[in-house]
């Protein structure tokens, strides 16, 4: 049953695989207990200690802006030289910031409180 555990990311195992081994051993582990391990351990990988994505916002995001001018150069290659490229990149590129900026803003992991506030 312990190669279950082996499924969650490094830092949760240093901090809590030698407890839950103990749970696991001093319980019968089945079917359930598994598929709730590896629910788990899923759920630590996606939400892990840096937020969602275990801090992959900031991959995502430079994807999105990578894929989105990759587009816009084939488009630009497609469609006439007289369009205003340059109006359209500029819209295109603080659309972007400010879709993923307000997702970040509104995320509970990204809200922090001042020290002395509570």
């Amino acid at each position: 049953m312990r190669w279950v555990l082996k499924l969650y990311p490094p830092a949760w195992r240093r901090r809590y695989e030698d407890e839950m081994a103990a749970l696991l051993e001093e319980q019968r582990a089945g079917t359930r207990t598994v598929l709730d391990l590896v629910v788990g351990a899923a759920d630590a990988w996606i939400v892990g200690p840096r937020g969602p994505f275990g801090g992959l916002e900031m991959w995502l995001a430079a994807l999105a802006y990578g894929s989105t001018f990759l587009v816009m150069a084939i488009v630009r290659r497609i469609v006439p030289a007289d369009w205003p490229w340059d109006t359209i990149s500029q819209v295109v590129f603080w659309s972007l910031f400010i879709v993923l900026t307000t997702w970040r803003a509104r995320q509970p992991w990204a809200r922090t409180t001042a020290r002395g506030s509570r």
